[in-house]
């Protein structure tokens, strides 16, 4: 619950994030699937999203450090996206998002499992 951000609001990434790791536990590879997950938002047409993957490294700036550069807080435990809530958005335009959002990720996890199908046919 966010009581004083009533114009966005964010959501997990994680059950993308495990498959992801299923196909390689490697870091690099989880966040760069999480971060195609908001290309795939983009060309679909989707505005105003964000996709924070997890960082581990430390980014300094001015004698601040900063764990999980570009999230909301230091450190945050799960990769997310954040969506913009515009003022006056049509109930078909709310619909449009839902629909879109939905395609991206329907798409996102049929990659992934045919990405963990080619991995166990191989070994």
């Amino acid at each position: 619950d966010t009581p004083h951000n009533r114009i966005s609001f964010g959501v997990t990434l994680s059950a993308l994030a495990a498959k992801a790791r299923r196909v390689k536990d490697d870091d690099v590879s989880v966040r760069d699937k999480c971060t195609k997950f908001g290309s795939m938002l983009f060309t679909r047409c989707v505005s105003g999203t964000r996709v924070v993957a997890q960082e581990t490294e430390v980014k300094d700036i001015s004698g601040y450090s900063f764990v999980g550069w570009g999230a909301s807080c230091d450190d945050y435990p799960e990769p997310y996206f954040t969506a913009a809530c515009a003022l006056g958005a049509s109930g078909q335009e709310l619909a449009d998002f839902v629909g879109r959002l939905d395609r991206a990720f329907g798409q996102a996890h049929k990659q992934l499992d045919k990405e963990l199908r080619r991995r166990s046919d191989s070994q």
